[in-house]
């Protein structure tokens, strides 16, 4: 017994804590967590430091404690950034043809509210991706809310204007593809609205991220 004990007060001293609360925390693990941040996924990360249930957690919640986080942030940055110069680009392809043949088909009017859904919906990715979901929670869920909510109406209209844009600009095969991603953009945000919904009123666990438990087998 007193061996045991002795051995047991040889260990170190951060053994068995998580490895985000542990200043000791060897240089070789985070080597291999950050070797090449573009390639590991943060759910890689999330689950070997033990931030996430290994499962199907939320996007957000690979997303909320640090280091996932500033991978998570920094690329969504990016997104918002790329996806808004593609909503503008569209917008001047789309006024030009208003402008020059669609005059009597399309108004001003929803050409331009079709482009502010777009700049709207990458606006709500910008601040989903820099208020995590366990720091700013309604920050977080505003951002969300207008990025799906702006996107699929977004989709929703250049269906429409893509219908209208027939044949001058793009054929049917296009409509036909756009509306199909339209309709299933629908029913996904519906569903992770929903879904998340009925979750946060049926959650009653505990919001921190698990501990890593060690198991110490003590001999006589």
């Amino acid at each position: 017994m007193l061996t045991a004990l002795m051995d047991s007060r040889s260990k170190a001293p951060h053994e068995g804590v998580p490895p985000w609360r542990s200043p000791s925390a060897t240089f070789s693990a985070k080597k291999n967590h950050f070797r090449d941040p573009v390639i590991s996924s943060r759910y890689t990360i999330s689950v070997q430091w033990d931030h996430v249930v290994p499962g199907f957690p939320y996007i957000s919640e690979t997303g909320t404690l640090s280091p996932e986080s500033c991978i998570f942030a920094q690329f969504l940055n990016i997104a918002a950034l790329l996806l808004a110069c593609c909503v503008y680009i569209r917008h001047r392809q789309v006024s030009q043809w208003q402008f020059e043949r669609g005059n009597d088909l399309v108004s001003k009017r929803i050409v331009v509210v079709t482009a502010w859904c777009g700049i709207l919906s990458c606006f709500g990715l910008d601040i989903l991706a820099n208020f995590q979901e366990a720091r700013v929670v309604a920050a977080h869920m505003i951002g969300a809310m207008t990025c799906f909510t702006a996107g699929t109406i977004y989709f929703c209209l250049q269906t429409h204007l893509s219908r209208k844009m027939v044949p001058a600009v793009n054929g049917r095969i296009v409509v036909y593809i756009r509306a199909a991603l339209s309709v299933l953009t629908l029913i996904l945000t519906i569903t992770t609205i929903l879904a998340g919904y009925i979750s946060m009123l049926e959650f009653q666990g505990n919001v921190s991220p698990p501990k890593r438990v060690t198991l110490l087998r003590l001999t006589q």
